[in-house]
C-alpha cells in the first residue's frame, strides 16, 4: 500500500507498505493473468486497441482486489472468497468472456438476448451462486471452456512456451484469429455435442484440435485430445487424413500433461496498491 505522509516543515513523502497474501489457487491464476496483460500492453511489442482495453480493465480489477485484501482483518484462508474475483472465475468456468457485457448478459439469460427489459435479480443471483467456482472439481469444465476464452488461453500459452516480447505479440494475434475460427464454427454448426458417456469431456471439433495444437496447449488438453483421437481415428476417414490428426499423433508421443493450471503460477502473491 502506498500512502502519503506529510511532515511539518518538510516535503511530502510517500511510503510503500508491502503485504504478502496466500490466496486460493484459482484467484492466483486470475491475478497473474491480469498482471501479464498489463505488462504486455505496456511493452512496445503490442499497443493495439484491444491490448490497451484489456490493460485498463486489468488494472481496475487488480486495484479493487488489492483494496479488498487490504481491508481484511486477518490473513485469508482456503475458505476465502473474493467479492471481486469470484464473479470473474464463475464466468471463466462457464466459458463466458469476463469483460464483455453483452456476452455475459446473454449467458445469464440462457443463451438468448435479454432485450430491453434486461435481467432479473433472481436470474443473476442464481447464475452466479449456483456453484463454487473455486473448487477443484470444476477443473474439467474450466479446461474445456478455455477454448472460448482467448485472453485466458493467451496467458497460459505464454507461460507454457515462455513467450515474451515480439513472440508474445505474435501469439496474441494467433489466439485472436483462432478465437474467430472457433466462433465461426459455433455460428455455423451450433455448440459442440454433449459427451456420449457421462463424465467424459464434450468431443472436440476439428477446428478446436487445430487451435489447441497451434497454440502449444496439447499437454493441458491431453484428456480431451485422447478421447477425441479414440472416437475418430477408426470411424472417420476424413478425420484421419486431416492435418490436425496427423499433428495430434506426433504430439501425443511427447506432450507433457499439466495436471493443474495453477502449477504454473506462484504459491503466494505480493501486491502493491497505489491510492
Amino acid at each position: 500500500m502506498q500512502r502519503v505522509v506529510k511532515k511539518r516543515g518538510k516535503a511530502t513523502t510517500r511510503l510503500t507498505d508491502w503485504k504478502e497474501y496466500a490466496i486460493p489457487a484459482p484467484y492466483q491464476r486470475i491475478v497473474c493473468q491480469l498482471v501479464a496483460e498489463d505488462l504486455h500492453a505496456r511493452s512496445t511489442a503490442n499497443n493495439t486497441h484491444e491490448a490497451i482495453r484489456r490493460q485498463t480493465y486489468a488494472k481496475k480489477v487488480l486495484d479493487e482486489f488489492g483494496k479488498e485484501l487490504y481491508k481484511l482483518t486477518s490473513p485469508p484462508t482456503a475458505s476465502f472468497r473474493s467479492k471481486v474475483l469470484t464473479v470473474i472465475l464463475q464466468r471463466h468456468v462457464e466459458g463466458v468472456p469476463d469483460a464483455y457485457a453483452p456476452t455475459v448478459r446473454t449467458a445469464i439469460a440462457g443463451g438468448i438476448d435479454p432485450g430491453e427489459f434486461g435481467l432479473t435479480i433472481q436470474a443473476v443471483t442464481e447464475w452466479y451462486l449456483r456453484g463454487d467456482p473455486v473448487k477443484s472439481d470444476n477443473m474439467a469444465q474450466f479446461r474445456r471452456h478455455l477454448l472460448y476464452l482467448p485472453d485466458v488461453r493467451w496467458h497460459l500459452g505464454i507461460l507454457v512456451k515462455k513467450r515474451t516480447g515480439a513472440a508474445a505479440k505474435e501469439f496474441y494475434v494467433l489466439v485472436r484469429a483462432n478465437h474467430d475460427k472457433i466462433m465461426a464454427d459455433i455460428i455455423r454448426d451450433g455448440p459442440p455435442e454433449a459427451a456420449e458417456r457421462e463424465g467424459d469431456p464434450p468431443p472436440l471439433t476439428l477446428t478446436e484440435v487445430s487451435v489447441i495444437i497451434s497454440e502449444g496447449l496439447d499437454g493441458l488438453f491431453r484428456p480431451e485430445l485422447e478421447v477425441h483421437k479414440e472416437v475418430h481415428q477408426v470411424s472417420d476417414v476424413r478425420y484421419v487424413s486431416h492435418p490436425s490428426f496427423i499433428s495430434l499423433n506426433a504430439h501425443q508421443q511427447s506432450c507433457r500433461a499439466l495436471t493443474c493450471v495453477i502449477s504454473l503460477v506462484p504459491v503466494s502473491l505480493t501486491l502493491m496498491l497505489t491510492n
